[in-house]
């Protein structure tokens, strides 16, 4: 596992400005880029926007949204704590009830990355995905019977730099696989986000000691703008 206090060079724990990166909750993971936008993968759905961030405080911009079937429109606010804690909440228009945030800073913002750092062919939870050396990805989604096509890129998300966040273009189409009944995504419409390097225990366990060892996974979340998302954590295969 890379450490935080001790980041590799040109990592974005070495090199970022505290706000962007992966912060992780259970079974939950956002992804911020150097300007404040991110995508936030919950358990069901996603947040997609812009944190504006005004020294220790953040608030919402007003085109983020949830992400479910229909984009509905979000506000929230909170505190940081650069490159160790994200608390706070925010509301789902037409809910009564604030969700939560109390992030932690990854270790994984402690990893330097290049763009071949993700080439290979990852899978999990019906993902099935090859990348290039470039960025190129191509792969398929299975749902029951149903198969999607995927087609897009995943690149650095700052070029030429060493952090561990790939900005993420994928497409759903309808597959040539004669025995697909459908499409279980929103066709022909971009899902726009992110993807990082992530850690997970090698065996498999909940239980974490000095000894365990770990297992790098390609954790990918992205939405349509329009309610459609998709969000994964592939193993290397």
């Amino acid at each position: 596992m890379p450490s935080l206090s001790a980041p590799q060079a040109g990592s974005t724990a070495a090199v970022g400005n505290g706000s962007e990166g992966i912060w992780a909750e259970p079974m939950v993971a956002t992804f911020i880029d150097s300007a404040g936008r991110f995508v936030r993968a919950e358990l069901l759905g996603m947040v997609d926007g812009a944190f504006q961030f005004t020294g220790s405080t953040w608030n919402l911009s007003s085109d983020t949204f949830y992400e479910s079937m229909v984009a509905t429109p979000v506000t929230g606010t909170g505190t940081i704590t650069l490159s160790s804690k994200l608390d706070g909440s925010y509301l789902v228009a037409g809910q009564g009830i604030p969700r939560t945030v109390h992030a932690v800073y990854d270790p994984a913002n402690a990893l330097a990355v290049d763009q071949t750092s993700i080439q290979g062919k990852w899978k999990q939870d019906g993902f099935d995905m090859s990348v290039d050396d470039v960025g190129n990805v191509t792969g398929t989604y299975t749902s029951g019977t149903k198969v999607c096509a995927l087609e897009g890129t995943a690149v650095l998300a700052e070029p030429g730099s060493a952090k561990n966040l790939y900005r993420v273009t994928l497409t759903a189409s309808l597959p040539t696989q004669t025995a697909s009944t459908g499409c279980d995504m929103s066709l022909g419409i971009a899902h726009l986000g992110y993807a990082a390097i992530r850690f997970v225990p090698s065996d498999g366990g909940m239980l974490v000691t000095a000894n365990t060892l770990y297992s790098r996974t390609l954790a990918l979340a992205a939405t349509t703008g329009t309610g459609g998302y998709l969000k994964t954590q592939m193993m290397k295969q």
